[in-house]
């Protein structure tokens, strides 16, 4: 009798400890993927060691920039060009709208394109009315190859990064429909 509760509690030990072995695995290569993954889009990085404190803060009212404060929170970080396309920045706008209820999130439009006056015509363009200048790349250390493109931020860890684009449906492009997509998957 206590051989086959010993064989049995061996068992069930065996089990977990294999079940917990295979989590610790998979945990690993998605790590792993992802590190691929923002290497591709940021190519020095080598660790988020978080936000910068201070950051250039332009609002379409003001002419002098201001200094933006960040906080440790959830951030979706939409970082574009003033060259990239403008169906791509118009889905970046849809993001902006869509995600603007989300509490538990803050959306920051980021561009470290130099010059002032073309990010402010961008701005008024859109309707966009602020927008975080990082001319120093302080966000991420190095400069942001593919663009406009997303970085979802949790407690100073990248979660996820991709590439804002309107997706498409029987060969036209739909608006707002990635917006959806991002919104329900960042939930």
């Amino acid at each position: 009798m206590k051989k086959k509760i010993f064989y049995i509690l061996l068992m069930i030990s065996a089990f977990i400890s294999g079940v917990c072995i295979r989590i610790y695995t998979i945990k690993k290569e998605e790590s792993k993927l992802l590190f691929q993954e923002i290497k591709e889009y940021i190519p020095q990085f080598e660790k988020f060691s978080g936000l910068p404190r201070k950051i250039f803060l332009l609002k379409l009212q003001c002419d002098t920039p201001l200094v933006y404060e960040f906080e440790n929170k959830n951030y979706l970080i939409l970082y574009f060009k003033t060259t990239d396309c403008l169906t791509c920045l118009e889905e970046m706008k849809n993001i902006v709208d869509s995600l603007k209820k989300l509490k538990f999130l803050n959306t920051l439009i980021v561009t470290d394109h130099p010059v002032l006056e073309e990010i402010k015509y961008f701005m008024y363009k859109l309707g966009i009315e602020e927008i975080i200048w990082d001319i120093n790349n302080s966000l991420f250390g190095s400069r942001v190859e593919k663009t406009p493109c997303y970085v979802f931020i949790k407690k100073n860890k990248i979660k996820r990064i991709g590439i804002v684009a309107p997706l498409k449906r029987e060969g036209e492009e739909i608006f707002g429909l990635f917006a959806h997509k991002l919104k329900r998957s960042l939930k």
